[in-house]
């Protein structure tokens, strides 16, 4: 499938990545779902929030954190260091930007919290 999708960037001219480590991938964007989207949605916060206050930015690794250890648990390769490396990549965003989680939440759409919660609870 991935070369399905390789053949018709290449085709179009969509510029991509193809990680190395797929399942890695997948983990840190999951982990940045629960952190960082979830977190953002339920504070009402956008990143400058993140950004100024330590108890937003201690929640987000809480969160992250749950899925590390479940990642560690199964063999995938993520880090706290991950955590840290996306902390420093919010405090280089505009202050007033907002994850997409909390634009659903604000354009009152349903959003993924459910889902990501009960994925962690399930495999943690």
């Amino acid at each position: 499938k991935v070369l399905a999708v390789k053949e018709l960037f290449d085709r179009t001219g969509v510029p991509y990545t193809i990680p190395v480590d797929m399942m890695r991938e997948l983990w840190w964007k999951f982990m940045m779902n629960v952190g960082v989207n979830q977190v953002s949605a339920i504070l009402k916060a956008p990143y400058g929030v993140f950004q100024r206050v330590k108890e937003a930015q201690e929640l987000m690794m809480m969160a992250c954190g749950e899925v590390l250890q479940i990642a560690e648990k199964i063999g995938i390769n993520l880090t706290a260091g991950d955590i840290e490396e996306y902390l420093r990549v919010i405090g280089g965003l505009a202050s007033e930007g907002k994850t997409s989680m909390l634009q659903d939440v604000e354009a009152g759409r349903k959003t993924e919290v459910e889902s990501f919660a009960h994925t962690v609870v399930a495999l943690g």
